[in-house]
This record gives C-alpha cells, sequence and structure tokens, in this order.
C-alpha cells in the first residue's frame, strides 16, 4: 500500500510538471507580444496626415498605437486619435505578407501647409512595442496661375486674332497662336475635326518667358 501510495505522489508531480510545460510551450506559441514592423507615412492632404504601421505578434489583440501631434516648433503636444486595427483578412490591396497585422488611421483637420510633428508609439501589455517620430508637411492649396493674356476662340477654320471682339476662328488657329501663360478660352460651339498642336515652347523666370 505505501508503495502505492507513493506511486500516485509521483504521478501527480508528473502531471503537474506536464502542465506547466503545456503552459509555457502555449505562451511561446501564442507570441502574444508585439513586434514592431515597418511604419509608412501615406501621402499628405491639404488637412488630412495618414499612417500605416505592420505588426507581428501581438495574438491576443491587445496591442494599441496612440498618436499625438504639434507644429513644427511647439512645445504642447496634442492627442489625436489612435491608429486603428485592420481586419487584413478582408483586405486585397496593399495588404501585409503572412503573419503580420495592420494599424491604420490619419490625424484630420489640420491647417493647410503647416509642417507637423507626429509622434505614434506602439504599446502591449505582454511587452514589445516602439515610439516612432515622423516630420511632414500638409499641402498647400493650389492657386492657378494668373493668365498673361486670354485668348478667346469660335468655331470656324482660321482667321482672327484672338480676342473678345476677333476672336480666333478654329482650335488649330489658337493653337498655332498659343504662347507661354496664355489662357484659351473656348466659346460654345461645335468644333469639327481634330486638333493638332506641334509647338513647344521653353519656359523661363516667370515675368521672363523663353521665346
Amino acid at each position: 500500500m505505501r508503495k502505492l501510495s507513493e506511486l500516485n505522489q509521483l504521478m501527480k508531480i508528473c502531471f503537474i510538471v506536464l502542465g506547466y510545460i503545456f503552459i509555457a510551450a502555449a505562451s511561446t506559441l501564442a507570441q502574444d507580444a508585439v513586434t514592431a514592423g515597418q511604419l509608412e507615412a501615406e501621402l499628405p492632404t491639404l488637412h488630412f496626415l495618414g499612417y500605416r504601421w505592420f505588426i507581428s505578434g501581438d495574438d491576443n489583440g491587445n496591442a494599441n498605437v496612440a498618436v499625438s501631434y504639434r507644429k513644427a516648433g511647439e512645445d504642447a503636444w496634442l492627442e489625436a486619435m489612435p491608429l486603428r486595427r485592420v481586419e487584413v483578412a478582408a483586405m486585397e490591396d496593399l495588404r501585409p505578407p503572412d503573419g503580420q497585422g495592420l494599424f491604420a488611421g490619419s490625424i484630420g483637420f489640420l491647417r493647410a501647409d503647416t509642417e507637423y510633428e507626429v509622434r505614434l508609439a506602439l504599446s502591449d501589455p505582454d511587452g514589445g512595442g516602439s515610439i516612432e517620430t515622423i516630420q511632414q508637411r500638409t499641402w498647400k492649396e493650389p492657386v492657378a496661375p494668373r493668365p498673361l493674356t486670354i485668348v478667346h476662340v469660335v468655331p470656324g477654320s482660321g482667321g482672327g486674332i484672338g480676342t473678345e471682339n476677333d476672336p480666333f476662328r478654329g482650335l488649330n488657329a489658337a493653337a498655332d497662336a498659343a504662347r507661354p501663360g496664355d489662357l484659351i478660352l473656348v466659346h460654345a460651339g461645335v468644333y469639327p475635326g481634330t486638333i493638332s498642336i506641334t509647338r513647344t515652347f521653353q519656359v523661363g523666370e516667370p515675368g521672363s518667358w523663353l521665346k
């Protein structure tokens, strides 16, 4: 009976040890800690800056990416919406490599033509993470250049000098006479045939066009 009791105790110890081994193995296979991958900045727009951050690990899905920003030269950081986890299985374009996940998001309602410093902090309670800082400038709103001359065109087959009172007749006549900076105003009507533009321009400094 004593030997049987000792054997039962030994078996209990073996099961406990095996349990710890299985738990450790499962923890190793799970890879709950996050590993930062490539961070990509999207092309800026007038009022938005966007980012994509590839990750690996984080099998339990509790990592997050906090985002803050400030104008270049300022001290105080402003909090933005965190990057959101993307369901990569449903992605067709820009899908990350197998085994990687993706966070993505943007900062909105920024000033146009302004330099910003953006800080992205990837963290995970299970370990891993990274803090990256990117400096980007929002686009400047494009402004149409002021035309040197407004050239008027009406349907026809040649003639005219391009003024409102004596417009060019036909698109080819306007194209043959056009110069750098001209704004060609095409009046309503039917313009039959095709247009052939054969002239090329070399543009110098503003206000001093090469002729």
